[in-house]
């Protein structure tokens, strides 16, 4: 839930200076975040889509959209092995 608040936050370009009272982010029966109102307007939160991820099990986020996304991909990147061996060869 705090992921997907701050998404939004920072998606109209407030960031935390946003109150967090001026919207509410409820979870669907299909267990999605999804925006139910901004300041009373149902209509006005209709036009957000909130997408979480997970970058392991310690880690959560989530990204507002304004408008719908039919397909979010995500990729995880991992650091390259040392390409030298620890003795300069």
């Amino acid at each position: 839930l705090w992921s997907c608040k701050e998404a939004y936050a920072k998606a109209v370009g407030k960031g935390l200076s946003l109150p967090l009272n001026q919207f509410v982010v409820v979870m669907d029966s299909a267990g999605q975040f999804r925006l139910l109102s901004i300041r009373g307007d149902i209509e006005e939160a209709g036009r957000w889509s909130l997408h979480e991820f997970s970058a392991d099990e310690n880690c959560a986020g989530a990204v507002a959209v304004e408008g719908s996304v039919p397909g979010l991909s995500f990729w995880q990147w991992r650091p390259m092995a040392l390409c030298f061996s620890p003795d300069g060869k």
